[in-house]
């Protein structure tokens, strides 16, 4: 079906069908300065999606929607349903990256006339870290990875084992509402590196770096899970840049719900010659 632009009565006609006036839904596609029946925003599809994204994550933000481990907003098990509570009741604030997406389409499908034959989902099962400098969807929740010198607030980078976006069928322009990263066209746009396991799998190695980063020391890098690292204090160096009263002070998990296991990167020789032994590398 080819795009047709979207106008002010068939948005509110959809809202009234679909029970969606008054709803995240309806704040959305009505934000004040930025509804999306405005012919600055209607002129093309991909002009609309990136302003739905837009209007989609500064509502998120602002209304306190949380970043699961899970997609908390399937229903029935009706696949068609995924997200639609989040925009539909303002109670339900809490879904995953899919989840998130998935609502945006929702909107799209629902009350914009966009259905999945103009915008679909897409999705990778790599095990990466964003580009730090990554805002996500969720106010609270600034990151779950940081190196020794930066903070989760100041790296903002989050580690996942995998990724789901939108798309524009046709025309490789990727759209990621849990992050508002527009117009990317492949995957590895989002990422900093991929990692793989090292040694005994307990830390991980920075295998395809995508987006470089500066980390302090010389490779190999290391994604080491922190409370692996407070579970094994013993074997941890008292001096050096990666120390015991350090490694104490570092939280487990960096989100509020503690959903996301926080982790560090940090030079391999970084570790404890112990450590390193121990994970079956020397």
């Amino acid at each position: 079906m080819p795009y047709v632009a979207p106008t002010q009565p068939l948005i509110a006609g959809n809202l009234l069908l679909h029970h969606l006036v008054g709803s995240p839904a309806d704040d959305i596609v009505s934000r004040a300065g930025h509804e999306l029946w405005l012919p600055i925003y209607t002129a093309n599809l991909t002009v609309l999606v990136r302003k739905l994204c837009d209007n989609f994550y500064h509502y998120g933000r602002n209304n306190g929607w949380i970043w699961g481990a899970f997609n908390a907003n399937r229903t029935g098990g009706d696949p068609t349903s995924v997200g639609f509570p989040l925009i539909s009741n303002s109670l339900f604030t809490q879904t995953n990256c899919g989840g998130f997406n998935a609502a945006l389409r929702q909107i799209a499908s629902k009350v914009l006339g966009v259905g999945d034959d103009l915008l679909d989902g897409s999705n990778c099962a790599d095990r990466f870290m964003t580009r730090p400098g990554t805002v996500g969807i969720d106010a609270a929740w600034s990151g779950n990875v940081r190196t020794i010198d930066d903070d989760f607030d100041h790296f903002a980078c989050y580690g996942f084992t995998n990724h789901s976006w939108s798309r524009i069928v046709g025309t490789g322009l990727m759209y990621d509402a849990s992050t508002n990263t527009l117009d990317f066209n492949q995957k590895t746009d989002l990422m900093w590196a991929t990692v793989k396991k090292w040694g005994n799998g307990e830390l991980m190695e920075l295998d395809q770096v995508h987006n470089p980063v500066v980390i302090p020391g010389r490779p190999p890098y290391i994604k080491a899970r922190i409370g692996y690292l407070k579970a094994n204090l013993a074997m941890i160096d008292l001096h050096g840049r990666l120390n015991r009263a350090f490694v104490t002070g570092l939280p487990e998990f960096n989100d509020p719900a503690s959903y996301w296991p926080a982790s560090i990167v940090v030079s391999a020789y970084d570790l404890s010659s112990d450590l390193r032994r121990a994970n079956g590398v020397y």
